[in-house]
């Protein structure tokens, strides 16, 4: 039988390293459907899950635009969680005054140190 990559206990402890990074507050919300008294005209309200200390990095990143043939920037966001956090993609996370939106997670990684979520800004 093949050996793990990482023991439980070397996974523990880059998870431990992964963490003293985390000293961002986040605020987890998740979308609901709240329908009218007709039925119809369904509103999308936001409910609190949770709060996470996280790791916020925002990089920039070279994209190419085709409509004025130019190279641009753009920030691509990333927020790093401790692992077995409750976040989907379609949730919010409120950083301070901002609002993100998540798009992506690595909940389905094999070794998972951290969770890492791609966010979209909230416009």
């Amino acid at each position: 039988m093949p050996q793990p990559l990482l023991s439980e206990s070397q996974l523990a402890a880059l998870r431990g390293v992964a963490e003293l990074g985390m000293i961002n507050t986040v605020v987890i919300s998740r979308p609901t459907q709240v329908d009218s008294a007709y039925g119809d005209d369904a509103n999308i309200t936001y409910v609190t899950v949770g709060t996470a200390k996280g790791w916020f990095r925002s990089t920039p990143t070279p994209v190419a635009s085709a409509d004025v043939g130019s190279l641009v920037t753009i920030n691509t966001y990333r927020l790093l969680l401790p692992t077995g956090t409750d976040i989907r993609p379609k949730d919010q996370v409120h950083l301070g005054s901002e609002i993100f939106l998540v798009t992506d997670t690595t909940g389905e990684s094999t070794y998972q140190p951290y969770l890492q979520v791609s966010l979209r800004r909230r416009e």
